[in-house]
């Protein structure tokens, strides 16, 4: 009977009551909402800026050029920058010199997002991304010997872009390597969502 009596007590005490089930429940909800909200508050900001952007008229492609370029550096999803620039550029500057200048935004923020990462927030960035990142650890070993392949890889892959900025940025890689890889993938990107715009 004793052991019949732990094993039920033991059994009840594994078992969530009610109440830890709604709270948890009710902290899940919290948090998908919150997520959204957040969301929505830079949907809407976003879509504020290229109102604001758009009336501007012949200054309208420098503020885009720099919202992109602080977009960047911000860590902030280019990608609705970008369709938005196919839409309001495209047919007064052409689609060529929208992707160019587009392409030539993103490649200075790289620049600096990569020196913002090696002379600002080296400590935080390797602790955030590297240690973090099986792909970026795996490269930092692999970096002095082929640094073009290394930037290649994570250039390439389909991470996020703190990760690709940042994270380089930390590994013993030049300038050089990361920039000419960027000039590979950026270009390809950039035209793909401004010719969708």
């Amino acid at each position: 009977a004793d052991q019949y009596l732990g094993f039920a007590v033991a059994r009840a005490m594994l078992r969530p009551s009610r109440f830890v089930l709604l709270l948890a429940c009710s902290l899940g909800v919290c948090i998908i909402l919150c997520s959204y909200a957040g969301k929505l508050q830079v949907r809407e900001t976003l879509e504020e800026m290229l109102v604001f952007i758009e009336a501007q008229g012949d200054k309208a492609l420098y503020l885009y050029l720099i919202a992109t370029l602080v977009g960047v550096v911000a860590l902030v999803p280019t990608s609705v920058m970008e369709i938005a620039g196919g839409f309001l550029f495209c047919k007064t500057y052409g689609l060529m010199t929208t992707w160019l200048l587009t392409c030539v935004a993103k490649l200075i923020a790289n620049v600096i997002s990569v020196w913002l990462a090696r002379n600002v927030l080296r400590n935080w960035v390797i602790r955030t991304f590297v240690e973090k990142s099986e792909l970026l650890t795996m490269v930092s070993k692999a970096v002095q010997e082929e640094p073009f392949k290394m930037a290649f890889l994570v250039r390439g892959s389909m991470v996020p872009l703190a990760v690709k900025n940042y994270g380089l940025g930390v590994l013993d890689i030049g300038y050089l390597p990361i920039a000419c890889c960027a000039c590979i993938f950026t270009p390809f990107y950039a035209l793909q969502n401004i010719y969708v715009g």
